[in-house]
């Protein structure tokens, strides 16, 4: 299984302004500004969540525990920094950048491994690649930055779990509609 760690948060107003978002939602106080806000930082993690794109570009670490079916959960990986293997339970080793191929263009994208080593298997985190992944927050995609509008809207709106006496009903060709073709799976 691959995990990664990001070293750096999304600013979410780059991604949406305050504005922007009132401007949707056809709010004209600054009253809600903070649960605004709020609400589009939660909608933002729910879009990378759901979909493995990353809101922000920055230093993204991705760990396995073998060279085999290595395969980035989120994305999208501009550059790789360095593909290290543990050599003991506390050691990275350096591999050379001839040791493996970067598919930058397959969904997802992936590393291929010539001949790789052995790295030590009595710990977990076996193999760690460093790379520089997402997007720049002023270039997220418009259809992500729309179920970002979506669910800030829906949520501004109903602010309990449980909604008594009406009938509802999902918005077909709703957010998952927006989401699904920029899915990592």
């Amino acid at each position: 299984m691959l995990t990664h760690h990001r070293h750096n948060s999304p600013t979410d107003i780059n991604i949406i302004s305050i504005a922007d978002l009132k401007s949707f939602l056809k709010v004209d106080t600054t009253e809600d500004d903070a649960l605004i806000l709020a609400l589009l930082s939660t909608a933002r993690a729910y879009v990378e969540d759901y979909t493995g794109v990353l809101c922000n570009l920055g230093t993204v670490e991705f760990y396995s525990e073998s060279f085999e079916f290595f395969r980035f959960a989120a994305g999208p990986v501009k550059t790789i920094t360095s593909v290290n293997y543990k050599t003991d339970a506390n050691t990275y080793a350096v591999l050379a950048t001839t040791g493996y191929a970067f598919s930058s263009k397959s969904i997802p994208q992936r590393l291929e491994f010539y001949s790789p080593p052995s790295p030590y298997n009595k710990t977990l985190e076996r193999i760690k690649v460093i790379t520089t992944a997402g997007y720049d927050e002023t270039a997220v995609p418009e259809p992500l930055v729309q179920a970002m509008r979506l669910l800030v809207g829906h949520w501004y709106e109903q602010r309990t779990q449980v909604i008594v006496g009406t009938i509802t009903a999902q918005i077909p060709l709703g957010i998952h509609a927006l989401l699904n073709p920029y899915r990592i799976l």
